[in-house]
């Protein structure tokens, strides 16, 4: 990433309201770029953003979690932001991964909170290794329990395919129904990585609704927390099916237009 994306990232930071310390986890799979924050004897909390959102994203949230937590935030790797993939090859890694980030900033185990694909990755983890998961909140996760609405799919495909910052802003634009950027550092940064290098995502394979039964034992529990006009699914139908097939899961439903909600929940 050039020069505006650093400028751009490091602004967002300034909209955290905390110290943020940097640290790189220097591991066999990447070299992961992470921010911290909150206090070093704090119990820690691993912030996984959505897709082409970097660590920067939990602005919103940051002096709010640092109260309670130490915040761990790394920039996912095939994504933007500064973590550079080694030996991670595939969708089977995310669990590693996660351990690797974890012991790399001195916690055998962490709450993870994750947005959209950084929900997916989450639950991997937790179905893979749940000794590294102590509890799970889950914004507005995709493909974890339904598929994201074709039209979504259909409607990016011009910005998968030839990236840019006018067609980012424009789905951006679409996707939040107008609410869009939410501050004008964000806006800055998402027109820098549109213009940066195209990202390769590996998601985790959709885990089958009988898998999930595996995250009830988490010590901590889940949490999953859906935007009700959320373009990306149902948000009303999807709450209802959880609270049928997973009663001992904490759902909660938030009244807002979109699906970026590390910028509109507060926990």
């Amino acid at each position: 990433m050039g020069s505006e994306f650093a400028q751009a990232y490091d602004a967002v930071l300034r909209d955290w309201g905390v110290p943020v310390r940097r640290l790189t986890v220097d591991g066999d799979l990447a070299r992961t770029a992470v921010l911290t924050c909150g206090p070093e004897d704090a119990p820690p909390l691993l912030c996984l953003p959505g897709g082409g959102g970097t660590a920067a994203v939990w602005f919103a949230q940051a002096a709010s979690l640092a109260r309670r937590f130490r915040v761990i935030a790394p920039d996912l790797p095939g994504d933007a932001g500064g973590t550079e993939r080694r030996a991670f090859r595939s969708r089977a890694d995310w669990p590693a991964w996660i351990e690797e980030v974890l012991d790399g900033a001195g916690a055998p185990s962490a709450a993870v909170l994750g947005h959209s694909y950084g929900a997916q990755i989450a639950v991997a983890a937790a179905l893979a290794r749940p000794d590294l998961v102590h509890t799970l909140t889950l914004l507005d996760p995709t493909d974890v329990f339904g598929p994201m609405r074709p039209s979504v799919l259909v409607r990016a495909l011009p910005l998968l395919l030839a990236p840019s910052s006018a067609r980012q802003r424009a789905h951006a634009v679409w996707e939040t129904r107008g609410q869009w950027p939410p501050t004008a550092e964000l806006g800055r940064l998402a027109a820098a990585i549109a213009g940066g290098p195209r990202p390769t995502y590996r998601p985790p394979r959709r885990p089958r609704p009988v898998d999930l039964d595996a995250l009830g034992d988490l010590p901590g529990g889940v949490t999953v927390v859906f935007a009700l006009r959320s373009r990306y699914h149902d948000g009303a139908a999807l709450e209802r099916t959880v609270e049928q097939r997973y009663p001992w899961m904490r759902v909660e439903a938030l009244p807002v237009a979109h699906h970026e909600l590390p910028f509109a929940y507060r926990p």
